[in-house]
């Protein structure tokens, strides 16, 4: 049905799995508690924004078909980004609740 769908899926496949490989590395000095809570903030917010704006688009305007676009293309990036952020400072107040305790 869709031949060249298949390629991109191995492509997208080898490119995260690269930039997997290459974020690690360059985060060596950070934990993997850091790591995931940052990444699990961005696809918790990305995800939320993608089916947020894909069915809210769909809702809206069923009659058009671009209109799924904007999950894809607007609110699911900004979404990952801003749940990178979320993570980050989730992170941040977690560290500091432990260490206010263990004074």
């Amino acid at each position: 049905m869709y031949p060249h769908f298949t390629g991109i899926l191995v492509w997208s496949a080898l490119i995260i799995l690269l930039i997997r490989l290459f974020w690690f590395r360059q985060f060596t000095n950070t934990t993997k508690g850091q790591l995931g809570s940052i990444l699990a903030g961005g696809l918790i917010f990305g995800l939320t924004g993608l089916f947020l704006g894909v069915g809210g688009a769909i809702l809206l305007a069923p009659g058009n078909n671009l209109a799924p676009i904007i999950g894809i293309v607007l609110t699911g990036p900004i979404g990952f980004v801003t749940g990178l952020f979320a993570g980050a400072y989730y992170w941040k107040i977690r560290i500091t609740n432990r260490q206010n305790k263990s004074r």
